[in-house]
């Protein structure tokens, strides 16, 4: 487990390393963070983060759209947008 990382469920700090390795439970609330279910909602969280910084990504190009377009500026931006949302 690496340092700074909180309880998926109660956001309690967990320290790292008990005596067998990574923390089994949470300290606070009990959660249990080992075993397939803990892997996969570790798999969740990852995934929900990274849609997190897509959808950023993606709101900020657009408040960029937004802009160009009331300017009147030509669209050039066009090719760089599709390319963001084939990449993202």
């Amino acid at each position: 487990m690496r340092e700074g990382m909180k309880c998926p469920d109660c956001g309690a700090a967990l320290s790292g390393t008990g005596p067998q390795g990574p923390v089994a439970r949470c300290p606070k609330c009990a959660l249990p963070l080992r075993g397939p279910a803990a892997h996969e909602l570790w798999l969740v969280d990852q995934t929900l983060a990274e849609l997190r910084d897509r959808q950023a990504r993606l709101q900020a190009r657009r408040t960029e759209l937004l802009g160009i377009l009331r300017a009147g500026a030509p669209t050039e931006g066009a090719a760089a947008a599709q390319a963001i949302m084939e990449s993202s």
